[in-house]
């Protein structure tokens, strides 16, 4: 497991690159990501859900599968 981003209050700043690195370097063939929201509130952001479309998209074009385990992403 590895640490690739802590945000504030309402934002965190992510990029593909510094999300694969890890899983890169380890010669992963998926990786599983996890995030929360400090107000408690499940539902995904729109934020939430650009951003893992792209790293989805990130993902397929590196080899390494992300899996999705939510409905709403």
């Amino acid at each position: 497991m590895a640490e690739v981003s802590i945000g504030t209050l309402n934002a965190s700043l992510v990029h593909p690159r510094e999300v694969f690195s890890e899983a890169i370097s380890a010669n992963a063939a998926s990786v599983i990501f996890a995030h929360n929201h400090p107000s408690g509130d499940p539902e995904p952001s729109e934020d939430d859900l650009s951003i893992t479309k792209r790293l989805v998209e990130a993902g397929k074009l590196l080899g390494i599968e992300v899996r999705i385990q939510s409905s709403k992403m």
